[in-house]
């Protein structure tokens, strides 16, 4: 009875957590950073049936001018499926149940297997997978983080018994639904490692690998669009004048330090409530005589693995930009163009693995009651729940005020814009413009052509270089393809405050105007008033600004 209920009753709570998504809709809000502001509007536009299976050369029109299909998200990854069998907001909410029910089944597998269903952990081990389900995960990034239980719990299966189905296709589903960039290259690398340290004879050995070779294989063939472009190079990437700046010994130190207690946005473990647990067992079993002898060879190996990671990987987060280490930070980089410090992304999953050890032990030795793990749990879920997007981000404008659909479909109807009408965005992202099927000169894109980052320079630099931070903002990265105003720009919160500011104006913009109308651009889009129109030299025909609402619109035609 007490089994049934410790495995059906988190998943009825899951259900109930997650329906005030569902109960708020487009009234919900959400993240916006790396999230609301690129990868909506782009899956938007990607997911399009003109342009989703289009071939690697095939130019997509709609965004940075024109943008070859190769540098978008391939067809083969799940999310793109999922927005392109849905409405953007139906696949963003479906995505993130997704995400949760995974991380939430994966953990109780992985865990269950762990300690062989041992009844006496039975409640824990729900529990401490009902937390990392609700962790704030990175929003798409699939089941990167929240999947890696269910693939480690796969890889066991295989490398125990290769004949059974299940393992592969669970590998198979990891594979389409986490990203090769974001965290599979670091999983792969570390899956390695764990099975030569765990494998007795060669036989399990090859079992092992072997699954991660096939997690391989279908990492190649979901990404084969961003292979083609690495083997390829059909362009030249604007990557390649990224200029990192680099930080001294103390400054890499601290963020080595933060990163271990605070963890990441995209990775956070919420780990200030885990550390404590951690720390006391690690104290209370050394006045313990019995110590190791009351863990299994497994766990004590586990537990090191653990530390070692979260530990290499804080150091990689601090140091990957350390100037005493540019040398050999470049030389990797060449190697594999990836960024290394990204290791940050297996760490969540590594406390959880501690917090279970943790829990498995001071239950085992006695020095806890069942109660009070039930109540620290307890809490420890509350905390991730409260970081879930509709809380942490309840101050953020809505999905619905954020595209603004309905001011966008306003301009539409009188005939103002046209789709193909290329649009330059002041103060307001291009994924907004591009979300209501608009076609945008400016983006934010992870990976486009360097000549059109140099050309988007050339129409804006007389305005990016009245503020020198906001020019080696775009000069040395630049994957933020705005067309910026020196007077409204917010590097911190990008626009959010700025937008909330209802008494704000732009006093002057000196972006080349002749130069853009040469280009093809026929219209700027402002969120803001501008007060110079002889230096804007364009003509406003449209304004759209309530009190009231989040987005403002102010659209002059050149």
């Amino acid at each position: 009875m007490v089994r049934s209920i410790a495995y059906w009753l988190p998943w009825l709570i899951l259900l109930a957590l997650f329906s005030p998504y569902v109960f708020l809709g487009e009234n919900a809000s959400f993240r916006i950073h790396d999230n609301l502001d690129s990868h909506i509007g782009l899956l938007k536009i990607v997911t399009n049936p003109e342009y989703f299976f289009r071939p690697n050369d095939f130019l997509v029109p709609d965004l940075l001018g024109e943008l070859p299909r190769s540098a978008l998200p391939s067809e083969f990854n799940l999310i793109s499926l999922l927005f392109y069998l849905f409405s953007p907001f139906k696949a963003y909410l479906i995505n993130k149940f997704f995400v949760i029910i995974v991380g939430y089944w994966g953990m109780w597998l992985f865990l269950n297997e762990l300690y062989r269903y041992d009844k006496n952990l039975y409640l824990q081990i729900s529990l401490i997978s009902f937390a990392y389900a609700f962790l704030p995960y990175y929003p798409l990034g699939g089941i990167s983080i929240s999947g890696i239980p269910l693939l480690f719990y796969s890889i066991i299966k295989i490398n125990r018994d290769s004949s059974e189905i299940l393992p592969w296709l669970m590998i198979l589903f990891y594979g389409l639904y986490s990203s090769l960039t974001f965290s599979g290259i670091f999983i792969i690398g570390i899956l390695i490692l764990i099975i030569f340290l765990y494998s007795i004879n060669r036989k399990k050995l090859m079992s092992g690998i072997f699954g991660v070779i096939f997690l391989s294989l279908i990492y190649i063939i979901q990404d084969y669009r961003l292979f083609f472009d690495l083997f390829y190079e059909p362009f030249i990437s604007h990557r390649s004048e990224f200029f990192i700046e680099r930080v001294e010994f103390s400054r890499a130190l601290r963020s080595s330090i933060s990163n271990i207690a605070f963890g990441h946005i995209d990775s956070n473990a919420n780990q200030l409530l885990l550390i404590p647990i951690i720390i006391l067992t690690i104290f209370m079993g050394a006045f313990k005589n019995n110590f190791f002898s009351d863990l299994d060879k497994t766990f004590i190996i586990t537990s090191l693995i653990s530390i070692a990671i979260i530990g290499i990987a804080s150091i990689m987060f601090g140091f990957y930009y350390y100037s005493g280490f540019q040398s050999i930070q470049v030389f990797f980089q060449e190697i594999i163009p990836i960024n290394l410090s990204r290791l940050y992304t297996v760490s969540p999953f590594f406390w959880y693995v501690l917090l279970s050890v943790s829990i498995a032990y001071l239950l085992k030795a006695k020095l806890f009651s069942k109660k009070l793990i039930t109540f620290y749990l307890s809490i420890v879920i509350t905390a991730n729940y409260i970081n879930t997007e509709f809380i942490k981000y309840v101050d953020n404008p809505s999905w619905r005020d954020f595209f603004a659909e309905d001011k966008f479909a306003d301009i539409k109807n009188q005939g103002l814009v046209e789709d193909e009408d290329l649009i330059v965005a002041i103060g307001i992202h291009p994924s907004v413009l591009q979300f209501n099927g608009l076609k945008t000169l400016g983006s934010y894109h992870y990976n486009y052509p360097l000549e059109i980052k140099h050309k988007i320079y050339e129409l804006s630099s007389n305005e990016l270089k009245k503020n020198q931070k906001l020019e080696n903002y775009f000069l040395n990265w630049g994957s933020r393809a705005y067309f910026w105003s020196s007077e409204i720009y917010q590097l911190d919160n990008m626009f959010l405050e700025t937008s909330k500011d209802k008494e704000l104006v732009i006093q002057d913009i000196d972006l080349d105007f002749s130069g853009l109308k040469d280009y093809g651009v026929r219209y700027i889009l402002s969120n803001k008033k501008i007060l110079s129109p002889e230096n804007l030299a364009a003509n406003l025909i449209y304004q759209n600004n309530d009190a009231l609402e989040f987005l403002d619109i102010y659209l002059y035609e050149l």
